[in-house]
């Protein structure tokens, strides 16, 4: 199967901030972060409110065929020792890559997407919703979609939206019915679309405003809830795509926030580049900014991460760093994938196991570090792959926790500075990067890679 470039988890939660009115770039480093579900409620559909605690169970999808021995397909339920849940049994002809816990009619589910045609044995177009405790499908919600180009169809990012009760699907697709019995695809709907709850139909009043680029992809990585910075609802999408053409600015691409109808009303990044593209964004209410990461331009510059606002598409008129915030490039750093806010305003970034060249870590490179609040990565807190036989290891998610962090990708091991390390796929570490050697899972497989992969890590929050 082609990949279509691999998914990014979006969410974010807490309290409203003020409004915004335009982007500006506020840090520059990596990406960071792992929240659940925006404040929005309803009767019937409530966002998960993230009340981390020891001894939480954890969800992780990926590509993988087995987990500690037992047959596990891309998806497994495990308690904070990492053993297996038996009752929790899932199947697919795929692999998975995102997973959001939300709360039905009072039942407890996880939406999982990625690249999958059948999930337990009924069909399903890259997304099912699953009984959080057996994994067993939830009939009714059942979107179809089609694929992009030579791309399989692929969903990357999930927002579920409790006041319109419906659910926003990112990924690389192209069509999606209307009426999923039939299965009939507008195939005017690309990559990003809005599905009922009740039937997985798209919502045919939302139709974002995005466009390919000039190879004809159009990719949504991830998804957050808005800062009302519309004065109404708003989401905000970051990928690989055209967003917006600007009068002054021209091109915009890889970030975009659209109104209810998927108009595009605000942009990000009014300098970058067709060959930006960034992997992922998380709404920070408390703190009033996206954190968006990935590979992207301002000029001849490169950033990996960024804390922005917002510009409305139709007043931007400027562009500046926020007033004494330092305005950090990171040339020591290639791609990150992901990261997670340290206290202190610090940061836990990761990415390929080439991230960071760093002589004292072994084999003089890094597959994740903490960068300080000035955008300095540490030399004496990192991770290494070390010696492996895995090729082309990398950490993809970075997951905040109530006793740690949670490392998932494909690697034989990650090693800290002290000689603590991880077993494969996923790890646990410290607040200072210190690897938790007790905790150790055994991933193995997959199906389309060389190495069992993890793309996603949830610590599934009480009553799930």
């Amino acid at each position: 199967m082609k990949r279509a470039g691999g998914p990014v988890r979006n969410i974010g939660r807490a309290r409203a901030a003020g409004a915004l009115a335009v982007l500006a770039v506020v840090t520059l480093v990596t990406l960071a972060g792992c929240d659940l579900l925006s404040s929005l409620s309803s009767p019937s559909f409530s966002p998960v409110v993230d009340d981390l605690r020891d001894g939480a169970d954890l969800i992780v999808a990926g590509d993988f065929t087995t987990v500690n021995g037992a047959s596990r397909q891309g998806l497994v339920r495990i308690d904070h020792d990492g053993r297996v849940d038996p009752d929790f049994a899932v199947t697919s002809d795929g692999y998975v890559v995102t997973v959001e816990p939300v709360v039905r009619d009072g039942r407890t589910l996880v939406l999982v997407g990625g690249s999958f045609t059948q999930i337990n044995g009924v069909a399903r177009s890259g997304i099912a919703a699953l009984d959080a405790t057996t994994g067993a499908v939830v009939p009714g919600f059942a979107p179809v979609l089609g694929p992009l180009g030579a791309n399989d169809t692929q969903v990357s990012a999930i927002l579920p939206v409790p006041g319109r009760d419906s659910v926003i699907i990112g990924g690389v697709f192209q069509g999606a019915a209307s009426d999923p019995a039939t299965g009939a695809l507008d195939v005017s709907v690309t990559s990003l679309v809005e599905v009922r709850w009740a039937d997985g139909g798209a919502v045919a009043t939302f139709s974002p405003a995005l466009q390919p680029i000039s190879s004809g992809d159009l990719f949504v990585d991830s998804i957050a809830p808005g800062l009302d910075e519309l004065g109404a609802w708003s989401v905000v999408v970051v990928g690989q795509f055209l967003a917006a053409n600007h009068p002054t600015y021209g091109a915009v691409h890889a970030a975009a926030a659209l109104d209810a109808t998927g108009a595009v009303r605000a942009i990000a990044e009014p300098t970058s580049v067709e060959t930006s593209r960034l992997r992922a964004v998380v709404t920070d209410r408390e703190r009033g900014v996206y954190r968006v990461a990935g590979d992207m331009l301002t000029g001849a510059v490169p950033i990996h991460y960024a804390e922005v606002y917002f510009i409305d598409v139709t007043t931007l008129n400027d562009f500046q760093p926020e007033p004494g915030t330092p305005f950090v490039e990171t040339s020591t750093l290639t791609t990150v994938l992901d990261a997670a806010r340290l206290p202190g305003g610090r940061l836990l970034v990761a990415g390929p196991e080439s991230m960071y060249a760093l002589a004292a870590a072994p084999g003089g490179l890094a597959a994740a570090t903490i960068v300080d609040e000035f955008g300095v990565p540490s030399t004496t807190a990192y991770l290494s792959v070390g010696t492996t036989t895995y090729p082309n290891s990398f950490v993809w998610r970075v997951t905040a926790a109530s006793d740690g962090y949670y490392l998932a990708g494909t690697f034989e091991h990650l090693i800290d500075p002290l000689g603590g390390t991880s077993g494969s796929t996923l790890a646990r570490v410290d607040g200072a990067g210190v690897v938790d050697t007790a905790f150790s899972v055994a991933f193995s497989g997959p199906r389309a890679n060389t190495n069992p992969f993890a793309f996603d890590v949830v610590e599934l929050p009480p009553g799930f």
